[in-house]
């Protein structure tokens, strides 16, 4: 196994993982402003960057979830799903990416009359996470 998401202390195995792309983004500003022609002229300039991005898309079988230590592919998609909304530490190809909060997570699934789901697409979406620390409070007072 050597890409995984760990939630909570928990390993969730990441199954049939075919592509794995980050974007770094920046907040921009923008004004306007006439110069001395008196000719528009647009100023921007970066503000701060902002979060890391991610996105992952797997696709797996249900044997691929049975041989991962699932029981089937539902208890596999269940695991994805919850995993939304919470924070989780990445790691690809047995290192740590970051610490990323699961945005979403979408699912496509191939349809048969033989077995319900033979096969499923998923697609998920991180954007970068942090846990805010307490500030620590001092007590300042004059030597006595």
């Amino acid at each position: 196994m050597e890409n995984y998401i760990v939630q909570n202390g928990v390993v969730i195995p990441i199954v049939g993982a075919s592509s794995f792309s980050t974007g770094d983004g920046l907040d921009l500003s923008q004004r306007f402003a006439y110069d001395y022609s008196k000719r528009p002229q647009s100023l921007v300039f970066r503000k701060r960057n902002t979060a890391l991005t991610a996105s992952m898309q797997l696709s797996f079988t249900n044997q691929m979830c049975i041989d991962n230590g699932f029981l089937h592919i539902f208890d596999y998609i269940d695991k994805l799903q919850s995993v939304v909304g919470e924070l989780v530490d990445l790691w690809w190809n047995w290192r740590k990416i970051s610490q990323f909060i699961v945005v979403s997570a979408q699912f496509s699934a191939v349809t048969d009359c033989q077995s319900i789901f033979p096969a499923m697409a998923v697609s998920l979406a991180f954007t970068e996470g942090f846990v805010r620390r307490e500030t620590l409070y001092t007590a300042v007072s004059t030597l006595g």
